[in-house]
């Protein structure tokens, strides 16, 4: 059965555990959208974590993306901008709170699991990616194309923004 299936006493008797013993849970809402739940005939399940739960009993949860083009999920980029959004969807995050934790979940948290911290300090090693936006919660609903990568003192990726437009039948970019 899927955790997301279980009865919530039972749910919450896993992640207080979870909680208890310092383990961390890592969703993955494409992935698991995408597979779970496909064979269900009736009530079909969402396919993804309570990550509602996991936020009610403050346990450390992520958002992450392990399924890149693959026969799993041929639609992954490995894009964290976009997993965060689906994320949203799928978990009825919506509110100003929730959006802040889900950058949370894509930046900090994931940082927590591995026993790093997520600050960048003059002197220190700095990896990041640089999203122009106005907000958390334009860069979730605006999902703006350019990004710029930088690891090991460099900048080693740069995607620019692409426009498309309509016109009689054709797509311009």
């Amino acid at each position: 059965m899927f955790a997301s299936a279980m009865e919530e006493k039972a749910a919450f008797s896993i992640i207080d555990e979870m909680v208890q013993e310092q383990i961390y849970a890592v969703t993955l809402p494409a992935a698991n959208l995408c597979l779970q739940g496909r064979d269900d005939k009736k009530n079909v399940r969402r396919g993804t974590t309570r990550v509602m739960s996991f936020l009610e009993k403050e346990a450390v949860i992520a958002v992450g993306s392990d399924n890149v083009n693959d026969p799993f999920h041929p639609f992954g980029d490995g894009d964290m901008l976009l997993t965060a959004l689906i994320a949203a969807y799928a978990n009825h995050l919506t509110s100003q709170k929730d959006i802040s934790r889900l950058f949370q979940m894509i930046t900090t948290k994931p940082a927590e699991i591995f026993g790093q911290t997520n600050h960048i300090q003059e002197g220190e090693k700095a990896d990041f990616v640089l999203i122009e936006g106005k907000g958390e919660t334009e860069l979730l609903s605006v999902q703006p194309g350019g990004r710029k990568v930088y690891r090991n003192g460099r900048w080693i990726s740069e995607r620019q923004e692409t426009v498309s437009v309509w016109k009689k039948g054709n797509i311009y970019a």
